[in-house]
C-alpha cells in the first residue's frame, strides 16, 4: 500500500480529480460536470502508466503519463503528463476529508497546461459536501473549449428500513473559451434507493441553462436502475 504502479490502457480520471461524493456516474450524479471537472482536459482511455506513493494514509503523491491520441505505435511521441498531491484528514472514519491538487500538460494543445482542485468532506458518516474547481491556460482552453469550471454539492446517506437511501444535489458553472458563448450552468438532484442486495433505483432531475453556450434551457427527467451481481 506504500507504492502503487498501474500500467496498460488506463483511464486517468480513475486516479486524478477523484471525489468521494461525485465521481461515479453509475451510482452518483449522471451529469458529466459532476463526475469530473468540465475543465479537466484529459485524453480518453489510452496506453499509459500511473505511479502513486502514500505516506501514513494521510499524504499521497502521484504522476501519470499516457498517449494523448490513444496511439499504440509512437507511445513517446505525444505524451500527456499529469501530477497530483493529496491530503486526507481522519482517514477511514465518519469524518474523513480529502483535498486533491493536480496539474497537467497536454501535447495536443501546444503543451498547454491546466490545473484543478477537488475537495470532499464527510460528517457523521452521513452528510457529505464536495467542491471542484479547474482552470486552463489559453492554449489548453482553446483546445478543449472550457476556460474554467466549478461545481459544488452535497450528498446525504441514510439507512431507512434496512436499505441505503441517498440524496444528492449539485450545481456548477462552465466558462467557455469563446467570449461569444454564454456561461453554462448545470444543476442536478437525485434520490437513490437500494431495493435489495443487488439492485437500486434512482430518479434524476437535470437542468441546464445556456446549454453548450447557447441561450437554451434544458430540463431532463430520468430514472436509472443499477444492478450489481
Amino acid at each position: 500500500g506504500i507504492f502503487t504502479v498501474t500500467a496498460g490502457k488506463i483511464d486517468l480520471t480513475n486516479y486524478f480529480d477523484n471525489n468521494v461524493s461525485a465521481n461515479d456516474e453509475t451510482t452518483q450524479f449522471i451529469s458529466g460536470a459532476f463526475v469530473n471537472s468540465s475543465a479537466f482536459a484529459v485524453p480518453a482511455n489510452s496506453p499509459g502508466v500511473r505511479l502513486r506513493t502514500t505516506l501514513a494514509d494521510i499524504f499521497h503523491l502521484q504522476v501519470g503519463l499516457s498517449s494523448a491520441d490513444n496511439s499504440g505505435k509512437d507511445l513517446l511521441k505525444d505524451v500527456y503528463r499529469i501530477a497530483s498531491v493529496g491530503f486526507t484528514l481522519c482517514p477511514e472514519s465518519d469524518y474523513e476529508s480529502n483535498l486533491r491538487l493536480y496539474g497537467y500538460q497536454h501535447p495536443l494543445a501546444d503543451d498547454g497546461m491546466g490545473w484543478g482542485v477537488s475537495f470532499d468532506n464527510a460528517s457523521f458518516g452521513a452528510f457529505n459536501i464536495f467542491a471542484r474547481y479547474g482552470r486552463n491556460e489559453a492554449s489548453t482552453s482553446e483546445y478543449c473549449g472550457v476556460e474554467s469550471a466549478w461545481s459544488a454539492g452535497t450528498r446525504f446517506v441514510k439507512n431507512i428500513a434496512g436499505r441505503t437511501t441517498v440524496l444528492g444535489a449539485a450545481f456548477g458553472e462552465n466558462d467557455p473559451r469563446q467570449a461569444v458563448l454564454n456561461r453554462e450552468r448545470i444543476a442536478e438532484f437525485y434520490i437513490r434507493r437500494q431495493l435489495n442486495e443487488w439492485a437500486s433505483l434512482s430518479p434524476h432531475v437535470q437542468v441546464v441553462w445556456n446549454a453548450g453556450g447557447s441561450s437554451e434551457q434544458v430540463t431532463i427527467f430520468g430514472i436509472r436502475t443499477h444492478f450489481n451481481f
